[in-house]
This record gives C-alpha cells, structure tokens and sequence, in this order.
C-alpha cells in the first residue's frame, strides 16, 4: 500500500525541501489545500518528481455554513467550491474532498443547500471530479449527502472520529464508498483536533489498520497532519518529522497489508 502526507504538514516551508523529504522517506502521494497561493508551483513540483495528488481540500472555516442558508453569502461560498472544482479539473486531480459543515451548532438541512450541493456535485461530475465528504460531528448531513448524491465518495478522516465522533464508527456505514483517507492522531474526546502523527495520541490504529482492509480501496494511506497545531513537535527539524511520519504511515500500511492478507 502506498504512503502519502499532505503539504504543509509541517508547516508553509519550502517547496523543494518539502519534495525531498516526502521521497527520501517513501512518501509516493500527497494532497494540497484549495486556495493556496503556491498552488501551481506545488502542482509543478510534485509532478516533476513523480509524486500523485490525489486529492484537493476544498474551502473550509465558519463561512461553509452559508452554503445551508438564504442569502448571498451562500452564492459566495458555492463559487469558492467550483473554482475548486476547476482546479482539480485543470491539475488533473481526481478528487475534491469537502466539509458539509463547520463547528458547533451544525446548519439544518435545506432546500437551498441541497439546491448548492446538487448544482456543485453536478458540476464536479461534468469535471470529471469526484466530491468525498469527510466525517465531522454530525451523522445527519453526510447521510443526507451520500442518500441524494450516489456519485459521490466518502473521506474517512480517522482523527474526526477520535475526538468528535463519542465512539460513533463511520466505516462500517460509509466504507463502500472510501474515496480518500486522512490519517491523523490526537488524544479522544474533549481534546482538540491536532493532527499529529499516527501512533503519537490515543487513537486505535489496529482498529483503523482493520477497518481499511475490510473494504476495496486502491489509493494511499494518507497522512493529514500539521505540526504547528500542537506542540508535540516543538524543537523538531523538518528532517526529523517527516522520518518520523514516514515510519508510522508504512508501519500503518503494513497492518492493513496484513490484514488484508487474512481476508483470503
């Protein structure tokens, strides 16, 4: 299974150095942010060393909720949402992974978001992009999604379900559609979202190595971290992070192997 870790993991450093790093430690995938302003020389330079991109995550932050409500700042928001669309389109990149929502308490499901959502599925079809919807607090509106939009896929963010979920388990509900995984640790319920690297917080990853293996999924095994986040890191080079994450994403990898290996 191959290993991958998004950009800016450890932060906005440079670009080369992030390259080299994600190879001398067997990193084979990786996914960038919407919007980023480094975006077409990220692009460029992933390409250049045979790196996949296999995802993009679209906009996110308390403005997403304008997506379920009346109004132009909704409009906004959509319009942020399929430029994202054409930059996977334009950078070749197969899927766009998307929050329905963002915090505490989560937007009602609506008319005019569903309207959105239909029109921003619709137009990532057409794009030949795939939309993932990634778990987050709220069971309600990914099973909304997924019953209205069959083209759509499923993010399965494992450090989501460790501090947001209140041991609720996504996998078996919506595993048959994994599109995209983020990979991430953190300390459980109550703490905060850190993304930190797997095998560094309290998250169950024989659960999560079992869980991947019992569904038919081919791309990588996605690392989503951000050193800044936490201060797990403080003091680390980017040289000793990335070795570090790359041990635990092919330790990671090899229990799903093997797993897999006991399915027959």
């Amino acid at each position: 299974m191959k290993i991958g870790i998004n950009m800016n993991a450890f932060g906005d450093i440079d670009i080369d150095l992030q390259i080299r790093l994600m190879q001398e430690n067997g990193f084979e995938a990786t996914f960038v942010g919407a919007e980023n302003p480094r975006m077409e020389a990220m692009m460029r330079a992933i390409r250049k060393a045979g790196i996949i991109c296999e995802s993009t995550h679209a906009p996110i932050g308390g403005e997403l909720n304008d997506l379920w409500y009346e109004g132009e700042a909704g409009e906004v928001m959509l319009n942020r949402q399929l430029r994202t669309v054409d930059d996977c389109a334009k950078y070749e990149i197969p899927v766009m992974v998307m929050h329905l929502s963002s915090g505490v308490p989560c937007p009602r499901i609506s008319e005019i978001g569903y309207e959105r959502f239909k029109k921003l599925v619709d137009y990532a079809d057409e794009h030949g992009v795939k939309i993932a919807f990634e778990n987050q607090r709220y069971l309600a509106n990914i099973a909304f999604a997924f019953e209205q939009f069959p083209s759509a896929g499923f993010c399965w963010d494992v450090g989501h379900e460790g501090v947001f979920a209140n041991n609720r388990r996504y996998m078996p509900l919506f595993g048959h559609l994994l599109a995209q995984l983020h990979v991430h640790d953190n300390f459980g319920p109550g703490t905060r979202d850190v993304h930190i690297i797997p095998y560094d917080g309290s998250i169950d990853y024989e659960r999560v190595a079992a869980s991947i293996a019992a569904v038919d999924y081919d791309r990588s095994l996605m690392l989503e971290l951000c050193a800044p986040a936490s201060d797990v890191y403080d003091g680390w080079t980017p040289e000793q992070y990335y070795k570090h994450a790359g041990q635990a994403a092919r330790r990671l990898a090899d229990r799903v192997e093997y797993y897999r290996s006991q399915r027959g």
